[in-house]
Protein backbone atom coordinates (compact mmCIF):
# COMPACT_ATOMS: atom_id res chain seq x y z
CA UNK A 1 0.00 0.00 0.00
CA UNK A 2 2.78 2.53 1.32
CA UNK A 3 4.60 1.72 -2.31
CA UNK A 4 1.49 2.11 -3.75
CA UNK A 5 1.63 5.67 -2.71
CA UNK A 6 4.54 6.38 -3.03
CA UNK A 7 4.59 5.53 -6.96
CA UNK A 8 1.48 7.80 -7.37
CA UNK A 9 3.19 10.85 -5.94
CA UNK A 10 6.47 9.87 -7.53
CA UNK A 11 5.27 12.72 -10.29
CA UNK A 12 4.29 15.40 -8.22
CA UNK A 13 7.70 14.87 -5.89
CA UNK A 14 9.42 15.25 -9.20
CA UNK A 15 7.81 18.60 -9.87
CA UNK A 16 8.60 19.50 -5.98
CA UNK A 17 12.40 18.79 -6.94
CA UNK A 18 12.16 20.52 -10.56
CA UNK A 19 11.14 23.64 -9.01
CA UNK A 20 13.67 23.65 -6.79
CA UNK A 21 16.36 22.96 -9.13
CA UNK A 22 15.44 25.75 -11.73
CA UNK A 23 14.69 28.36 -9.12
CA UNK A 24 18.41 27.83 -8.02
CA UNK A 25 19.77 27.55 -11.68
CA UNK A 26 18.12 30.73 -12.43
CA UNK A 27 19.67 32.20 -9.41
CA UNK A 28 16.28 33.19 -8.12
CA UNK A 29 15.89 35.46 -4.50
CA UNK A 30 14.93 33.08 -1.78
CA UNK A 31 11.49 34.11 -1.75
CA UNK A 32 11.04 33.61 -5.17
CA UNK A 33 12.56 29.67 -4.67
CA UNK A 34 10.29 29.44 -1.93
CA UNK A 35 7.33 30.54 -3.71
CA UNK A 36 7.92 28.09 -6.54
CA UNK A 37 8.28 25.08 -4.17
CA UNK A 38 5.74 26.08 -2.70
CA UNK A 39 3.42 26.26 -5.27
CA UNK A 40 4.69 22.54 -6.26
CA UNK A 41 4.51 21.39 -2.83
CA UNK A 42 0.53 22.58 -2.65
CA UNK A 43 0.31 20.24 -5.78
CA UNK A 44 1.28 17.45 -4.17
CA UNK A 45 -0.72 17.94 -1.39
CA UNK A 46 -3.97 18.48 -3.78
CA UNK A 47 -2.93 15.05 -4.94
CA UNK A 48 -2.43 13.30 -1.08
CA UNK A 49 -5.90 15.18 -0.66
CA UNK A 50 -7.61 13.44 -3.45
CA UNK A 51 -6.16 9.84 -1.95
CA UNK A 52 -7.07 10.20 1.04
CA UNK A 53 -10.72 11.25 0.31
CA UNK A 54 -10.57 8.19 -1.99
CA UNK A 55 -10.13 6.70 1.35
CA UNK A 56 -6.40 5.72 0.13
CA UNK A 57 -4.97 6.96 2.51
CA UNK A 58 -6.00 6.95 6.34
CA UNK A 59 -4.11 10.01 7.43
CA UNK A 60 -1.90 12.68 5.77
CA UNK A 61 1.79 11.70 5.40
CA UNK A 62 3.28 14.63 3.49
CA UNK A 63 6.36 14.80 5.17
CA UNK A 64 6.98 11.43 5.15
CA UNK A 65 6.41 11.18 1.59
CA UNK A 66 8.71 13.72 0.76
CA UNK A 67 10.86 12.16 3.64
CA UNK A 68 10.68 8.88 1.81
CA UNK A 69 11.89 10.61 -1.50
CA UNK A 70 14.36 13.00 0.28
CA UNK A 71 13.34 16.32 -0.17
CA UNK A 72 13.42 17.36 2.97
CA UNK A 73 16.97 17.38 2.98
CA UNK A 74 16.63 19.12 -0.93
CA UNK A 75 14.25 22.09 1.55
CA UNK A 76 16.82 22.13 4.14
CA UNK A 77 19.44 23.59 1.18
CA UNK A 78 17.46 26.06 -0.03
CA UNK A 79 16.47 27.42 3.27
CA UNK A 80 13.02 27.99 3.20
CA UNK A 81 10.46 26.42 5.88
CA UNK A 82 8.19 25.75 3.93
CA UNK A 83 6.17 22.45 5.28
CA UNK A 84 4.47 24.47 8.43
CA UNK A 85 2.89 27.20 6.33
CA UNK A 86 1.06 24.04 4.67
CA UNK A 87 -2.66 23.64 5.33
CA UNK A 88 -3.69 19.39 5.77
CA UNK A 89 -7.47 20.24 5.66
Amino acid sequence: MVYTILQECQPAVGEVLRAIAHSLHQGLPTQETISAVAHSLHELETQLVSLRQQSRLREYPLEGILEAFNVLEVLKEVGGDILPTMDPS
